[in-house]
């Protein structure tokens, strides 16, 4: 189904549709419900909104038969092999290997203060040199499109905006006064600064879920609902709805899109609209009239694991075009053959795991990622450690892990980033604090 196609139709059923996403939504808060700290929990957006929102759009389309049985049957299957493993996992006893991650994070911790300003310096030098680099123009067109050629860089800034984000949040939360507020607005600015050079929608967001994800690890703190919280949320809540009208009224302008076309309202508010309906996009691409039995990728493993090399190592050493077989991509190129532009719906894990391996292969690859997120929010919500660097480092992993519920091989590539940046941080923090410790001794000797 076409967008065009797909906006007629669900504008034209916006009431039935909305009374769908109200059940979906809510059967999808109570299938993470345990494994969160709250209604703050980066997981009720990267699942419980968006598939909500999504899997509406998928029964919607099934009840007007635009949908095949079979492939309402695959994400259904998918739903609820996820919430099995994840449960199964989560409620699994803690277990180790070789003691290396409280080495490494004994290491890390003891050289906490070290580590905060290699973040910093990181940050400054890398988000300078991504601005000076980058091109306006492709990154209004697409984010993607704009970081061609600058993707290890912009991995490593990924990492560092999200640790950067939770370190500042948990020195704002343990400060009073001035001191607080001034820290706090230094991670708004590090927030706004970093959400602009993603060019996501949603990074602001990410941000403050981040944060209250670090926050809550380091001192067992989560928002409760009561006039405080809910004053609160306001007064975060508002800024972050506008900051978000803003880039998409921008973007309108940016693109010729000037005019509502499906509903009598402002054109921004058409967009705030088709960018929810945007969370099933490759849904309604690719189920309807099982567009998506139709797709191959030429090596599934490479698929799904490829992007932690990317797309250049790919092409270079393997001789495999990564981005050409992108599920999203593919899907997009289905209906956009003539686009060039590096732009697509999202894989989802349970599209992704369809086209890699086929229903059954498909539904064991989500078995795995549930298994994988499972420990994730076992290890977030048991706050075994409550160091500073541990808490910031966690809370930026657990929402990068999420995201492998969105794009796999991007999750992936993620979690694979994070754990390498941990170990750097482990070596150089190491080596700086040597470093200190022997100029120290030798000014001690010298007197």
């Amino acid at each position: 189904m076409s967008d065009v196609h797909f906006f007629h139709f669900i504008f034209s059923n916006w009431g039935e549709y909305l009374c769908y996403a109200i059940i979906t939504t809510l059967l999808c808060y109570l299938t993470v419900k345990k494994l969160s700290i709250g209604i703050a929990d980066p997981i009720h957006f990267y699942f419980t909104f968006t598939f909500g929102t999504s899997y509406a759009i998928v029964f919607i389309l099934w009840l007007y038969d635009y949908i095949p049985d079979h492939l309402l049957f695959m994400i259904v299957a998918n739903w609820i092999v996820l919430s099995i493993f994840m449960h199964i996992a989560y409620r699994t006893s803690k277990f180790t290997a070789l003691g290396l991650t409280n080495r490494i994070f004994n290491t890390c911790e003891s050289n906490s203060s070290i580590i905060f300003y290699i973040l910093l310096l990181t940050y400054i030098t890398l988000t300078v040199i991504y601005i000076k680099s980058v091109s306006f123009d492709a990154f209004v067109l697409s984010r993607f499109e704009a970081n061609r050629g600058l993707g290890a860089l912009v991995r490593v800034l990924d990492v560092v905006r999200l640790i950067l984000t939770g370190y500042l949040a948990i020195l704002s939360a343990r400060s009073k006064g001035i001191k607080r507020i001034s820290i706090a607005f230094l991670a708004i600015i590090v927030s706004v600064i970093a959400s602009f050079v993603s060019g996501a929608k949603f990074s602001l967001l990410e941000h403050l879920l981040v944060a209250l994800v670090a926050i809550y690890i380091y001192t067992g703190w989560s928002p409760k609902f009561n006039f405080k919280t809910v004053f609160l949320f306001l007064l975060i809540f508002t800024p972050l709805v506008g900051y978000a009208l803003f880039l998409i009224s921008y973007n309108s302008v940016a693109i010729g899109y000037n005019k509502a076309n499906y509903i009598d309202a402002p054109v921004v508010v058409e967009m705030l609209f088709m960018r929810v309906f945007a969370n099933g996009d490759a849904y309604y691409f690719s189920l309807p009239n099982a567009v998506v039995d139709t797709l191959q990728v030429k090596n599934s493993l490479l698929q799904l694991f490829g992007y932690i090399a990317g797309n250049g190592a790919m092409q270079n050493i393997m001789g495999y075009d990564y981005s050409a077989n992108d599920v999203g991509r593919m899907i997009w190129k289905v209906w956009y053959p003539w686009d060039d532009v590096a732009r697509g719906p999202t894989s989802h894990f349970d599209l992704a795991g369809y086209v890699y391996f086929g229903m059954t292969g498909g539904l064991f690859m989500t078995a795995l990622f549930g298994w994988v997120l499972g420990r994730v929010c076992k290890a977030k919500n048991n706050r075994t450690r409550n160091g500073i660097f541990f808490a910031s480092f966690l809370g930026a992993f657990y929402c990068r892990s999420l995201v492998i519920l969105l794009s796999p091989p991007i999750g992936l590539a993620y979690m694979f980033d994070s754990i390498i940046f941990l170990i750097a941080l482990m070596i150089l923090s190491s080596l700086i604090s040597i470093m200190l410790v022997r100029g120290s001794y030798k000014r001690v000797i010298v007197r």
